[in-house]
């Protein structure tokens, strides 16, 4: 649980936002004139920082270590934040945003990697659904606290959030195939045991670490050879056209502007109140989904929230159009 508040870092890239926009466009919180171009702006830009730390983040898994990876990224996302923190300007809001999302979308990548790689079988499913569990609280936070604090203090709890994430990093193990792939098998026995509890014989599941990782070594194939079988390239376009279709749903663009879509809709009932009611649906589901993902398989679930998000992505067109 632990490694997966990167998830909840993440969350609050993306969340801070849908309470900031009327408080810095209209109010001038901080001192300044934002326009909406420039705020939309300043919402995108953090998407553009997590799509140029990919690259790098795979680099560095591999050679630094998933653990190292994940503590390496706490100086952006705080660094990030403290450049809006004390911004006087809307390119130094910008900057932050890009920094933060560094690390924000390098998150996304290492926290999946560094919890598929210690966690047993059987619980890989539910380990797996933590992230997007944490991801969605870190909104939901931005979201709760958005509606209670200015601007200022919201992003400075944001700011707290990675160095708190960072201490608890420390008293975590380097995950146990890292260790493997880089021959310290002694260090992955103790990983592995920290991870299993001390009366679990870890030497068995040790073995079969040991042994895929000798087999993927032994078929070392170029990036085209490996995409050369038709199985290959039938993961390679579901893999990411999932990820292509999810992003052009708009959910992003939902998450950053949830307050203002409530206000431009005029209900009587409070915007944030609103925001906030959506945010903890988005968690109350996700936790479910980590209840019932090893049951039900990862295809219905996706085919359930893919049908319900396109009738509610059409009704949200609809009243926009």
């Amino acid at each position: 649980l632990v490694a997966t508040l990167g998830g909840f870092i993440s969350g609050n890239c993306l969340g801070w936002t849908s309470s900031t926009n009327g408080p810095l466009t209209k109010d001038e919180e901080y001192g300044f004139p934002i326009s909406e171009a420039e705020f939309s702006w300043l919402s995108s830009i953090m998407a553009v920082g997590a799509l140029v730390s990919g690259p790098l983040v795979g680099w560095l898994v591999d050679n630094v270590g998933r653990k190292n990876t994940m503590l390496i990224l706490v100086f952006p996302a705080v660094i990030g934040w403290a450049l809006m923190v004390w911004a006087e300007s809307v390119v130094m809001f910008c900057i932050g945003r890009f920094i933060s999302g560094l690390a924000g979308g390098g998150y996304t990548i290492v926290v999946p990697l560094y919890t598929n790689e210690y966690s047993e079988t059987k619980i890989r499913g539910t380990l797996g659904t933590y992230f997007q569990l944490m991801l969605n609280g870190g909104i939901l936070f931005t979201y709760i606290f958005g509606s209670i604090v200015n601007v200022f203090w919201l992003t400075v709890l944001c700011a707290i959030v990675p160095i708190v994430y960072g201490a608890a990093m420390l008293f975590l193990p380097e995950s146990p195939i890292y260790y493997l792939k880089t021959k310290r098998v002694e260090e992955a026995r103790q990983s592995l045991q920290w991870f299993r509890g001390k009366s679990y014989d870890v030497e068995p599941e040790l073995s079969i670490m040991q042994k895929n990782i000798e087999i993927m070594e032994s078929e070392k194939v170029t990036i085209l050879e490996g995409f050369s079988t038709t199985a290959a390239k039938k993961a390679l376009v579901i893999g990411i056209g999932v990820m292509v279709f999810q992003q052009l749903s708009g959910i992003n663009s939902v998450i950053f502007y949830t307050t203002s879509i409530f206000a431009s809709a005029g209900a009587s009932l409070n915007p944030s109140i609103q925001t906030i009611i959506v945010g903890i649906v988005a968690v109350v589901v996700t936790y479910i989904s980590t209840l019932v993902i090893d049951r039900m398989g990862r295809r219905p679930l996706l085919l359930i929230s893919d049908f319900f998000m396109a009738i509610c992505t059409f009704f949200l067109g609809l009243f926009f159009f």
